[in-house]
Parts: C-alpha cells; structure tokens; sequence
C-alpha cells in the first residue's frame, strides 16, 4: 500500500541525515523500503553481553531453537517476491556458527540472487570451510577490545584469546574464497586505546575492521534506565491497560554501567 504524501515526506526527511552523512546507506537503499531483513535462523547465543537481551534475561521467558527449514525457505522466497535486491542478515541476537547448518542456510539465501550477511563473536567455529564456500556477501566479527579486562566488559563470557586465534583460522581458510571479512569494533569511552592494536592484528589475517559505537539493543532495559533518571520509575497503571511495570523489569548495576560506558548513552541518543 502507498504511504500517504505526508507519509511520503516524513519519511524523505527522517532518511536525509543518512544519506548525507556520507555512510553506506544511500537514496537507492531508502526507495528500496524494506532493504535489510534479519532473519533469526537460529535464536541461541554462547555469550551474555550485557547491551543485548541475551545479557539481560531477569524477568522474561527466553526459549532458543533453530527456525524450521521449510519456515526459512518462505520467509526468504518472501523476501525475494518483496524486494529482489534485499540483503538478508542471517543473524539476530545469535550467533550464527552454533547453527550446524548455517552454510546450507546461506546457500539458500545465494541461490534466489539475494545478499547474504552474517555477524558472528568468532568463539565458537564449525565447518568454516563449508561457510566460506557458500559464499556470504560478507562477513562481520563483532569484539569490542585487544586485551581480555577491556573486551570481557562489552563481550561478557567471551576470551579474546579464543577470538584471535579464530581469526587466524578464518583468514587462513578464507584465502581461496576471498569472502570480505571484516571486525566490528564497538567503541566504548574506555577501549578506543585499543583499536589500533586489533586493526594491525586483524590486518596480519586478511580481515578488515570497521568502528561503531556500542548501543543498546535492549530497549527495554534502555526505556527503564530513561525513566529512572528522569524519576519515573513506575509506570501509571490505567484501567484496562496492560501493567508495564511487570512487563519491563528493573536494571541491573551492570546495565547501568554499561551506560554509563556508552559514547553516546541513551539520554544523549534520546536528545539527537
């Protein structure tokens, strides 16, 4: 269904500042709408990174299994009638490698001309060369240090140890595949002192890397933490509307340290 033209224009101006700021989403990418889908094959992570709700568990049921194979093949063919040139993540808050059958996952996202994605810690690998061979579009390592006391603060559960000699795994198989692989590096206030050091070491391997700020993708946690530093804890129970205060558990001291290590915290990302 068409937007309406004042859906229209305030959907031009909410996508300017993307555009023009020089990133990799361009006017092609915003006409084409829905242009990324993820896609949670698999919904289990082996780490607890206290930004994600994998980390952030009090208070809600969390079930993990992988998304049934014939479910997958229509959520992508799907994708393929709605936008044929959409990139598909086949991750979410997950780590991809603990699916046994990632690589035919990725096949089947290659074989119907869509870009396949995928974004993984590097703690745990299996069948790397059977990944590579299918050929993702690209390949992201997601750390957010060099030394174990300052990754171990964004990547709870992970070694960095256990990363970097993955890394020299995947390069080294990687070189007749030719796959872009590149690290994710998500800046905190105090581990910016350690990006140069990952960048020569990932460099040694045939991996690239990139920075992002680390952000919060569990917005619950996020919307508590807001309301407790504007003094509003407690959400107003209105007759015949759900209790949110059950629905939207408390923060953790680790949480709110996190925050507080965030570049751009959500109070400041609230105001921009």
């Amino acid at each position: 269904m068409p937007l309406s033209p004042e859906l229209e224009a305030a959907y031009a101006e909410a996508s300017r500042p993307f555009c023009e700021g020089g990133g990799a989403i361009s006017q092609r990418e915003i006409k084409m709408r829905s242009w990324r889908y993820f896609l949670e094959i698999n919904s289990a992570c082996n780490l607890k990174c206290p930004t994600c709700t994998k980390g952030n568990k009090d208070g809600y049921e969390h079930k993990t299994g992988l998304m049934d194979r014939d479910l997958m093949l229509r959520c992508i063919d799907k994708i393929k009638i709605e936008n044929p040139d959409a990139i598909v993540f086949l991750y979410g808050n997950s780590e991809p490698f603990l699916h046994p059958f990632l690589p035919e996952c990725i096949t089947a996202v290659k074989e119907r001309g869509l870009r396949c994605e995928l974004s993984t810690n590097l703690n745990y690998l299996q069948r790397v060369d059977d990944v590579l061979a299918a050929k993702p579009d690209f390949m992201i390592v997601s750390l957010s240090g060099f030394t174990q006391d300052v990754y171990v603060r964004g990547h709870a559960g992970g070694r960095i140890d256990k990363v970097k000699a993955n890394m020299v795994i995947l390069g080294q198989a990687n070189k007749p595949h030719k796959v872009p692989i590149s690290v994710n590096y998500h800046v905190y206030k105090d581990n910016q002192h350690e990006i140069e050091l990952m960048r020569a070491y990932a460099a040694e391997h045939g991996i690239g890397l990139f920075t992002s700020n680390a952000r919060a993708i569990s917005m619950e946690n996020a919307i508590q933490y807001l309301r407790e530093g504007d003094g509003n804890p407690e959400f107003e129970v209105q007759p015949g509307r759900p209790d949110w205060n059950s629905a939207i558990p408390p923060d953790s001291q680790q949480w709110k340290d996190t925050m507080d290590r965030q570049k751009i915290p959500p109070q400041r990302a609230r105001e921009m």
